[in-house]
């Protein structure tokens, strides 16, 4: 929803495949919750709100979603980490399906650090019981670049690592 506050008019297409994260995360999200982007009117800055934003919720695995190279960006937020190393590959081609050329992907897995290790541990007993991965940013940017993506831009956000990457 901030990419969406940030470039006003945009389309904006949420998947998950839990039917969970469409009516409740995304249902019950705050709608008075603000967003700052971009004013076409005026070339300054605007407060945007949810119901304002341009989005579609497809509840699919994405496996299975028939989207051809259209997306301008392509964003996963902590996919990367639920799979073995041998699915990876996957995954990584999964982004680029979707991503027209010149287009980004935008990546995010959670940070190998000790509160994230704590936290984990800590939250065994509610979290979902999937495989799960801590990774660093160094591990994280193998992984997309092997899959044919060059890195723009990685950093931390919080307890995230994350990237920004364009096809090669």
């Amino acid at each position: 929803m901030q990419l969406a506050a940030m470039y006003p008019g945009s389309e904006v297409v949420l998947i998950d495949y839990d039917e969970y994260c469409k009516t409740h995360r995304f249902a019950e999200f705050p709608s008075t919750y603000p967003f700052l982007g971009g004013n076409p009117a005026t070339g300054g800055l605007k407060v945007w709100y949810k119901d304002q934003l341009n989005i579609e919720y497809v509840v699919e695995d994405i496996r299975n979603l028939s989207y051809g190279r259209e997306f301008d960006v392509v964003m996963s937020v902590g996919l990367l980490e639920h799979v073995p190393d041998e699915h990876k590959p996957e995954i990584m081609d999964m982004h680029r399906r979707f991503l027209r050329p010149g287009g980004y992907v935008i990546m995010t897995t959670p940070r190998n650090q000790l509160k994230s290790r704590m936290y984990y541990r800590v939250m065994a007993d509610v979290m979902n019981h999937t495989y799960r991965e801590l990774m660093d940013i160094r591990q994280m940017g193998l992984y997309v670049y092997e899959s044919g993506l060059d890195i723009v831009r990685h950093g931390y956000i919080k307890i995230h690592n994350g990237i920004v990457a364009k096809e090669r």
